[in-house]
């Protein structure tokens, strides 16, 4: 749900990879808005595996 607000969060002056994407919807520039929306699901993806792998580990410190 966080990484959908980026893109949503140009419309009300935020700034980052959403920022690209507008621009790149707004100028018919669909590489530079490819680009920034690929970004953006790396970053989920990484995102992810970061924080399932920590999920893990604790779990396993408490036993569950």
């Amino acid at each position: 749900m966080a990484f959908a607000m980026q893109i949503v969060t140009p419309l009300i002056g935020g700034k980052g990879l959403g920022l690209e994407v507008f621009n790149g919807l707004a100028r018919s520039d669909t590489g530079r808005a490819l680009a920034a929306g690929v970004g953006i699901c790396l970053l989920a993806m990484i995102i992810d595996r970061i924080s399932l792998a920590w999920t893990k580990k604790q779990r396993e410190a408490l036993g569950l």
